[in-house]
């Protein structure tokens, strides 16, 4: 493994800034550091507990049709799949439905290429940090990320939410902020957060709030998500998602997604229109199909982007490590709606979470 490790090192630093080597080296050194660790830790674990839920899976009981509470069963049972599988796909892809509801100690770090026709490629290094503070009754995290478009849904603005997974960002950003559960549940989740930005060598307040709701609709689950926040330079910002689920066939969750962001500073509202299956193909592999839509009101109600992407994802080193190829194709009116390929390849690394 550590051949390996400083083989990838040496790959990736050929071009690189002294700075980006750095970053790396310090990521390899972790690795290397925590793999006996990791792995006395985890020997010995069963492989069943990390199996993605069999949507379709019935529990034991009796077969007669007749008897008292079958219909209940038989409810609580889909409700369950559903549930269930939608919480392990948004874990394994590490979600924002996941990541911003995350009550435990995690640090995690991201490196990543991307590569778009007619741009030149551009390799991004990203990091956050979940702490969860001792004696607060397990509601209290001190939330550090070093990317504005980070998944821990503490600096995402709306125009980061579009194409927060393949839009370059400025190294120098930073974030710290607290963040308090008020309410957590699997039907009900409310936090609040505030903290400090450093944009561009600047730093801006916010604080903010985070609402969701789960809706049991039989074989659907609804999920209503507001996210609402003031920063001390651009004002309100308020990110509306309503997300209708379900599965299909034996082993996939379709999720189609519909969204509204509005800001204080821009005119208009941007929204979008988003459809996901789910594909999971072993414990450690699995896929994801998106047809992402996104519009706006100003200056007139059109269309702005379309985009088809294929999500693989595979665990390649115990839970911890693990590595994703997303091609994708956008449909931008910028360009006339013609066709722009695109690809971005990520490594990352979890400890704890």
């Amino acid at each position: 493994m550590s051949r390996l490790l400083r083989r990838f090192y040496i790959l990736l630093g050929q071009g690189l800034s002294r700075r980006s080597k750095i970053a790396i080296l310090c990521f390899l050194m972790v690795t290397w550091i925590h793999e006996p660790v990791r792995s006395q830790a985890l020997d010995g674990a069963a492989d069943a507990q990390n199996d993605p839920p069999d949507i379709n899976e019935a529990e034991p009981g009796a077969d007669d049709d007749n008897q008292p509470g079958r219909i209940d069963q038989l409810h609580d049972q889909i409700e369950r799949g559903v549930r269930g599988s939608a919480t392990w796909l948004d874990s394994f892809f590490e979600d924002e439905r996941y990541g911003a509801e995350l009550n435990q100690t995690r640090l995690r770090l991201r490196f990543e290429v991307f590569d778009e026709v007619d741009k030149s490629p551009s390799f991004n290094i990203k990091g956050s940090l979940r702490l969860r503070l001792p004696n607060t009754s397990r509601r209290l995290m001190l939330v550090i990320a070093g990317s504005p478009d980070d998944d821990d849904d503490i600096t995402d603005t709306p125009e980061d939410d579009i194409r927060d997974e393949f839009d370059s960002t400025d190294e120098e950003n930073l974030a710290v902020a607290l963040q308090y559960y008020l309410k957590q549940s699997v039907k009900r989740n409310l936090s609040a957060t505030g903290g400090v930005r450093f944009r561009n060598g600047g730093p801006v307040a916010f604080v903010g709030g985070r609402f969701r709701e789960l809706v049991d609709l039989g074989t659907w689950d609804l999920r209503f998500t507001e996210r609402l926040r003031w920063f001390t330079d651009n004002g309100f910002e308020s990110r509306t998602t309503v997300d209708l689920e379900r599965p299909v066939f034996d082993d996939l969750l379709f999720r189609s997604t519909a969204g509204a962001s509005w800001y204080e500073n821009e005119s208009g509202l941007f929204y979008d229109l988003n459809f996901r299956l789910f594909q999971p193909l072993s414990p450690t592999q699995a896929l994801e199909y998106q047809v992402n839509n996104q519009f706006r009101t100003s200056p007139n109600n059109r269309l702005e982007e379309s985009s088809l992407r294929l999500r693989y994802r595979q665990k390649i080193w115990r839970d911890w490590l693990a590595f994703e190829v997303i091609p994708q194709v956008r449909f931008p009116r910028s360009r006339n709606f013609e066709p722009t390929p695109g690809a971005l390849l990520r490594f990352e690394v979890s400890f704890g979470g």
